[in-house]
């Protein structure tokens, strides 16, 4: 009965999870991770295309910007992060209209809450002097690209969420619009303790399975 309940939780837990990425397919900001990406022989560089969606806006100042801000959007979990390697040059703007920061706790973009467990959340904020207007319906306004480095290869990517909100340019201009989609990124590796407890039980089996062939031998 109580594994029965545990599935049950797990299964409601993971419809949510789908629920949640799936009903956000519309970005208001996408990241895709660049062809060829990530490159060099370590740290390794992520480069991600950025782009805004139809009906968005970023916006910069006061109004809808404080709090929460409508111009930012943040990579959860981005493991093996090198420290002070983002970079928004290659955004629109560049550097100067663009602040990027690094917390163990991601900011989240309203109604948005995509996992988050404690490793490097990086946010990229829109400090830009005037709005980014995307007034097409059907078309993305890409803004460029971003970079970061990790520690992770190629060989250990995984998809890892990240979130966004931004403003809608139609009726009603005033809208925050914000999203949660995912994109690929460096996997998690384990930690030294989970290493430690994997290589004891390697050792407690190959034990195990030493004393049980004497036996069968005595």
């Amino acid at each position: 009965m109580k594994k029965n309940s545990e599935r049950l939780i797990l299964a409601l837990g993971l419809a949510a999870l789908l629920a949640l990425v799936g009903s956000q397919a519309r970005a208001d900001i996408q990241l895709d991770l660049a062809a060829g990406s990530p490159t060099g022989a370590g740290p390794f560089t992520y480069t991600y295309n950025v782009s805004l969606q139809p009906n968005a806006t970023l916006t910069t100042g006061g109004g809808l910007n404080t709090p929460p801000p409508a111009n930012f959007f943040t990579i959860f979990d981005f493991n093996g992060y090198v420290a002070g390697s983002a970079s928004a040059a290659g955004l629109t703007g560049g550097a100067a209209a663009w602040t990027v920061s690094s917390a163990a706790i991601g900011r989240l973009a309203p109604t948005q809450f995509p996992p988050d467990d404690g490793r490097p959340n990086i946010t990229f904020t829109y400090i830009g002097a005037a709005p980014i207007i995307n007034a097409s319906t059907t078309t993305a306004l890409a803004l460029g690209t971003i970079t970061l480095a990790s520690t992770i290869p190629v060989d250990g990517i995984r998809n890892i969420f990240y979130s966004a909100a931004t403003q809608n340019s139609a009726t009603p201009a005033t809208t925050i619009a914000n999203n949660t989609n995912q994109l690929q990124g460096p996997a998690a590796v384990p930690e030294p303790g989970s290493l430690a407890l994997s290589a004891f039980g390697l050792l407690a089996f190959g034990v195990g399975a030493l004393v049980r062939r004497r036996h069968s031998q005595a």
